[in-house]
């Protein structure tokens, strides 16, 4: 499953494809790839894709207890902390205020636009603190996820097999921001972590990925290519 991070705790559609399945080849024709930095796709379009510049690390407050990240786990299960990433965490009775949505700025990169047949596709999230002052965001599920759909199919969560609520709190210092990474192996998984209907391996085509952290989301297509 997807590369999940952390000891510490825990869209618009594409194009219709059969459910299980990815979307149709046929359906595909690559888009223009915008310049600017942010990754946001504009809902509905069949066949897009965008990519941007990538994010640069974010800067940790001074010292810290942990780091942000961890060693990841396998993603069937447990926490659902977004990815594996940098940052200074902190303790659920921590004094450090929640970051409000007003003052995140939330970037999405996919590495890649089109991922070959044995290529694991890899995204990173950047997270800014536009504030002055200090502040923390929750990692952990439900807070925080990473949804990749193909038009109305469910493909993957990352909050599909968290036990419960989670938290990975990591404190931003003003204009500071944090890194994470999500990498997925391609498979599938359902709500709940039922048994996904359909192809256990998602197939060629244009994929929505839908990234929402401190009540700000991001969007973005990619592709799988066929064999």
């Amino acid at each position: 499953m997807v590369t999940l991070g952390g000891d510490d705790g825990s869209g618009s559609e594409q194009g219709k494809g059969s459910p299980g399945k990815g979307p149709a080849d046929s359906t595909i024709t690559p888009g223009p790839t915008p310049s600017g930095p942010h990754i946001s796709q504009r809902p509905g379009g069949r066949g897009d894709s965008s990519t941007g510049t990538g994010g640069s690390s974010g800067t940790g407050g001074a010292g810290g207890d942990h780091a942000g990240g961890g060693t990841g786990g396998s993603g069937t299960g447990g926490s659902g902390v977004l990815g594996s990433g940098d940052g200074r965490t902190v303790p659920a009775g921590s004094s450090v205020p929640d970051c409000a949505s007003g003052t995140v700025r939330l970037t999405v990169r996919s590495v890649k636009e089109a991922y070959g047949p044995d290529e694991k596709p890899k995204f990173e999230i950047v997270v800014k603190n536009a504030g002055s002052g200090a502040c923390k965001v929750n990692f952990g599920a439900p807070a925080a996820f990473m949804k990749i759909t193909s038009g109305s199919d469910h493909i993957w969560s990352s909050d599909d097999c968290a036990r419960g609520a989670g938290a990975l709190l990591v404190e931003l210092p003003g204009s500071g921001e944090t890194k994470r990474t999500v990498e997925w192996d391609r498979k599938r998984t359902a709500p709940q972590c039922a048994t996904p209907a359909g192809d256990a391996v998602a197939g060629s085509g244009t994929y929505r990925v839908e990234v929402k952290v401190a009540g700000v989301t991001e969007r973005l297509e990619f592709k799988l290519e066929k064999a």
